[in-house]
């Protein structure tokens, strides 16, 4: 292998880590009446705010073309997903209703990649989480009579401050996504997971310098410059 074979793959090796911080969420919906994980991932739609809760978190993008972060999703995980992303974070959502006929051990590996869950309960009252789809942090939603939506957030001390949502606050469902999203994000940081990507990239673009740095006098590098662009 030549010496600009090795460039060339260490550089697409470089490119293929992920420049920003990314984050994988999942979204459950629980019916009325429902508790088992069995029940709840075999949901193949959801009420009106929960579709416009799901379709506002970012833009929906076709999973099989997508080249930005995916997390562990694939086309079995349904055709698309809604997908954030800013200059400093990538962020997808893994929806449960999404997930089609994918079999349950499926449905749970794609959640499982989710230490931050977001979960639209109808009715809050006889909620129970299951164990089955674990959450360090889950981010619990239920609508209100008074067409508010009550936020619960569920995980270990002091992880319910992750804002810019908070335990038992109560949000108008035009401002709910974009606040969902903000505040799994923060949870997804307070966990660390965004970390380690960041490390990966830092530590490959370390051993790239260190094995491509060539000694060359200035007069030696933008000669070979102007002959490489003639």
């Amino acid at each position: 292998m030549t010496k600009d074979q090795d460039f060339d793959e260490d550089l697409q090796s470089l490119d293929a880590i992920p420049e920003r911080e990314t984050f994988q969420v999942g979204v459950l919906y629980v019916n009325r009446d429902q508790s088992g994980s069995e029940q709840i991932l075999g949901n193949l739609g959801g009420s009106d705010g929960f579709r416009h809760l799901v379709q506002n978190l970012g833009w929906l993008v076709n999973l099989q073309e997508h080249r930005g972060f995916k997390g562990n999703l694939t086309t079995e995980a349904g055709p698309q997903a809604p997908y954030y992303a800013s200059y400093d974070v990538e962020a997808i959502f893994g929806v449960s209703v999404f997930f089609g006929g994918s079999s349950a051990e499926n449905k749970l590996k794609f959640l499982g990649e989710s230490r931050v869950l977001v979960t639209w309960v109808e009715d809050i009252e006889h909620f129970t989480p299951d164990e089955k789809i674990p959450a360090k942090i889950n981010i619990v939603l239920s609508p209100l009579d008074s067409k508010l939506v009550h936020v619960r957030i569920l995980g270990d001390e002091g992880m319910s401050l992750t804002g810019p949502l908070v335990n038992n606050m109560s949000v108008t469902p035009s401002r709910l996504p974009v606040l969902v999203r903000e505040t799994a994000i923060n949870a997804c940081r307070m966990l660390h997971s965004g970390d380690e990507t960041l490390m990966q990239r830092k530590e490959a673009l370390n051993h790239f310098i260190v094995r491509h740095r060539s000694e060359e006098n200035p007069t030696e590098f933008y000669s070979s410059l102007i002959a490489h662009s003639s």
